[in-house]
């Protein structure tokens, strides 16, 4: 299995983090990403003195569009022409969860469709 997880960019003044997920194509349709991605939001929030994640996504990854918002990141941004392929040009959206969106039911996950531990 191939998987890159990335914190990219560590904005302490605006209290920002930037992470990033890159997850090889055979464990796309697993839920290994929302597991992925909720558990880094419950590390990132309790371990360093952030109030905001930010992920990066290209129009065209519609797996990762979805995945940002089954994980109730909101869309706060479309950067146009933020890339060139092939001769089009493809925007960046840029997603943002804030902290205070986090649950206070006691799960350890944080959005998606995980459950409480017992």
């Amino acid at each position: 299995m191939h998987l890159n997880r990335n914190i990219y960019d560590f904005e302490i003044e605006k209290k920002i983090l930037k992470i990033g997920l890159v997850l090889d194509q055979a464990y796309q349709s697993s839920k290994l990403a929302t597991l992925i991605i909720s558990m880094m939001k419950k590390y990132l929030f309790d371990n360093y003195p952030i109030t905001q994640i930010i992920g990066e996504v290209f129009d065209f990854n519609v797996k990762a569009i979805g995945l940002m918002n089954k994980l109730d990141f909101k869309k706060i941004e479309i950067i146009k022409h933020k890339l060139l392929k092939r001769n089009k040009y493809i925007d960046m959206y840029i997603f943002s969860f804030h902290k205070s969106q986090l649950t206070q039911n006691g799960s350890i996950f944080y959005g998606g469709d995980f459950h409480e531990r017992t």
